[in-house]
């Protein structure tokens, strides 16, 4: 072989390792666009991780706090029974009977002003009364409405109808009411009026419940 024979021999070899190499560039581009392709598609169907978080619930307990107040009584205050929606059953144990008001004078007060020889007198009035307006408080005086008197034997009198009658009479003994001789105060305000006057004719009305309770 001459040389131009080898020179051309060497070119061509040449020439088909380029053709070959280039060929290999192109292929592994080809690959590596497809793969770039693939990975873009798998990273926008992929749920996000941040978006499937289950965000724990927090339950808070509230614990309701309940209190209790007990009112003492400050004056001498029957134990009230209540026997329905509107009236309650007033036991005046120290004299032995019981009386049924309207809820309206549920707050019954009592003080016996007399308990000599079987006579015993009950004066009346209510804890509301009495804050309002002291001086009808049933300690003081006739108290704000009519006395309750208890006695032996049979009832007698008053010569005076006005001053007071008979409620019931036992075998032995009577329970009548005495009507107050004056106004347990004066000058008192129309409000603190009618207070009183409101109160008092519920007392009168429940004069004939009264029960003996022995």
């Amino acid at each position: 072989m001459d040389v131009l024979g080898f020179i051309i021999l060497v070119c061509f070899i040449v020439l088909i390792a380029s053709y070959t190499r280039h060929q290999q560039v192109q292929v592994k581009a080809t690959n590596n666009a497809v793969e770039a392709t693939i990975n873009a598609t798998s990273s926008k169907t992929m749920p996000s991780s941040a978006n499937n978080q289950t965000t724990p619930s927090t339950k808070v307990s509230t614990t309701q706090s309940t209190t209790t107040t007990t009112t003492q009584p400050t004056t001498t205050t029957p134990t009230p029974t209540p026997t329905n929606s509107t009236t309650t059953v007033i036991n005046v144990s120290a004299a032995d009977f019981s009386i049924t008001v309207p809820n309206s004078i549920k707050d019954l007060t009592y003080h016996i002003a007399a308990d000599s020889n079987g006579q015993i007198i009950v004066n009346f009035s209510t804890q509301t009364i009495t804050d309002t307006v002291p001086a009808c408080a049933a300690n003081l005086g006739t108290g704000a409405f009519d006395s309750i008197e208890r006695g032996n034997g049979q009832y007698t009198g008053p010569v005076n109808a006005s001053s007071g009658a008979l409620i019931k009479q036992y075998p032995t003994y009577y329970i009548a009411y005495i009507l107050p001789q004056g106004p347990c105060a004066t000058h008192l305000s129309p409000q603190n009026q009618t207070l009183l006057d409101s109160a008092a004719q519920d007392f009168y009305s429940s004069l004939s419940t009264v029960q003996t309770t022995q």
